[in-house]
């Protein structure tokens, strides 16, 4: 049903990942996933998906009579460094999540121990689409809050599924709730070195399985230091 001739020069996993989205908006789900390694094109996925994809996804659900139309796109980011990347990447305003939603977080000195609570600030998101970049570093509270904060909007949460779980948390509950996931495997921002790329690709699959294997010296791109220079 999506339409693909004016689509950007997406690659093949992009493309499936920008249909998955269409048919997640068409869908009852509330969230979605969208994984890739560093340099594989989330950034610019997004940037596709605002220009292009919703807005057929708007006509179609017109055509339809659907009535959970998104009208409005959000861009966001779990941390302030996050927001300002996606932010100059991508042309956007951005904020961090948790500005964008009006939570604050609340430290009680007598245990030490932090929560995340609504400030002042906080309003409920109705009819739109929330990404949040960054998005596997989201604990539970942050994903809780924000679920309960969308009415009639979606999440997609985007970022890299093998990267640092939250803090307390050893896995990141964005990937172990069972969401739809488009995963991106195709990198561009090491296309030109095949060594760095077989490394990255080792050390994913060392998250993925828990089997670590001998990193192989390749003079020039990965060279390992005598320590007897120390």
């Amino acid at each position: 049903f999506l339409i693909m001739s004016q689509e950007k020069q997406l690659n093949a996993g992009q493309k499936a990942a920008a249909e998955q989205v269409f048919n997640f908006l068409l869908s009852n789900e509330k969230e979605m996933c969208i994984s890739g390694p560093g340099g594989s094109g989330k950034t610019f996925l997004m940037g596709d998906l605002i220009d292009r994809v919703i807005p057929e996804f708007q006509a179609a659900a017109e055509i339809m009579g659907n009535p959970n139309t998104i009208d409005t796109v959000e861009m966001t980011a779990t941390t302030n460094k996050a927001a300002e990347v996606l932010g100059n990447a991508t042309n956007r305003p951005t904020k961090t999540v948790h500005s964008a939603f009006g939570l604050v977080v609340k430290s009680d000195f007598r245990t030490g121990a932090m929560s995340l609570v609504r400030g002042r600030g906080w309003m409920p998101k109705q009819n739109t689409l929330v990404f949040v970049d960054e998005g596997y570093c989201a604990d539970s509270q942050l994903r809780n809050q924000v679920i309960d904060s969308c009415i009639g909007s979606k999440v997609i949460w985007v970022g890299d599924h093998c990267q640092l779980g939250p803090v307390k948390e050893q896995i990141s509950p964005i990937h172990t709730s069972g969401l739809r996931t488009a995963y991106l495997t195709e990198s561009h921002r090491n296309k030109d070195q095949p060594a760095l790329m077989a490394i990255c690709a080792q050390l994913r699959e060392t998250v993925e399985t828990g089997v670590f294997n001998p990193i192989k010296e390749v003079p020039g791109v990965i060279d390992f230091v005598d320590d007897d220079q120390f």
